[in-house]
């Protein structure tokens, strides 16, 4: 902590400064102008005990500046725990969204098939799906568990990140609202000693 020295006003109020305002003019509580003498001559002033009346402005920013680092900090925290999970799930619905077997046939996946089928089994699913498009082709019990079993998993995930989002949102609030107000603001400003 800077020292601070008392320069008496004529007017008798005793004015706390610091040692980088020697040789300034500064103004008394009662509408006169002090002269602080230089810096030799300061140093055989008196030492101002703890705050003194005022507190400093540079020390009233530094305080200021604590109060609103200390709520910033969870609402930063929050906001980007937040926008994390907005990302994830935007990447999430856009690239690993699960397709329904249906919508999975293509030619490829139909020739593949095609091996394992008799004869007697392709001409029922060739009929099938001439008549009622991909729709009437048979799913297999396994082919429709794996997409069962894949979007129980997505939803899940699904799920866990929207529930960071949550959490991330709660910080943020729990900063804005716990971290210090308008009112903590202006304590840190005001003149008058705490």
């Amino acid at each position: 902590m800077i020292k601070r020295y008392l320069v008496t006003c004529s007017c008798g109020n005793a004015i706390p400064v610091e040692p980088r305002q020697a040789g300034e003019k500064v103004p008394c509580p009662c509408g006169l102008t002090v002269d602080i003498p230089t810096l030799m001559a300061l140093r055989r002033l008196p030492v101002a005990q703890g705050r003194g009346s005022r507190a400093s402005a540079d020390e009233k920013v530094d305080r200021a500046a604590q109060a609103i680092s200390a709520r910033a900090i969870p609402i930063f925290i929050g906001l980007g725990m937040f926008t994390v999970a907005l990302i994830v799930a935007a990447v999430m619905l856009l690239f690993f969204w699960p397709t329904h077997p249906v919508d999975m046939l293509t030619e490829a996946r139909f020739a593949r098939n095609i091996e394992h089928f008799s004869p007697s089994e392709l001409v029922l699913r060739f009929d099938a799906l001439k008549a009622n498009g991909p729709e009437g082709f048979a799913i297999h019990p396994q082919e429709m568990a794996a997409y069962h079993k894949y979007f129980v998993h997505f939803v899940r995930w699904l799920c866990i990140d929207g529930a960071l989002a949550v959490v991330g949102v709660l910080i943020a609030l729990g900063g804005l609202i716990f971290g210090g107000g308008p009112a903590d603001l202006d304590r840190e400003f005001s003149d008058e000693p705490s």
